[in-house]
């Protein structure tokens, strides 16, 4: 069974999954309209510590992060990944 819940911490909402009630995996997704800029890790590595802290626990599976842009340069995402110790993809839909 797959539960998915939208939860407000005071700086924005979050959606989680709980699956099976004994593991819970935080996946945070931000669709932007826009190209991909380099600031939009820092954004989303806020809100996948915040997921990670404050709706998992000791146990649970990683909290991931994705960031879908309308456009993204390939240098430009690996560099912005490259010191985020959190699991973030970049994809683009165009």
């Amino acid at each position: 069974m797959m539960l998915v819940e939208m939860n407000n911490m005071g700086f924005g909402s979050m959606g989680y999954i709980r699956s099976n009630a004994r593991k819970v995996f935080g996946i945070v997704a931000e669709l932007k309209t826009t190209r991909f800029e380099s600031e939009h890790v820092g954004k989303l590595n806020f809100f996948v510590t915040a997921v990670k802290k404050q709706l998992t626990g000791d146990g649970d599976n990683p909290t991931k992060g994705s960031l879908i842009c309308r456009d993204k340069d390939n240098v430009v995402a690996e560099y912005s990944l490259e010191g985020v110790s959190q699991p973030i993809g970049i994809a683009g839909y165009i």
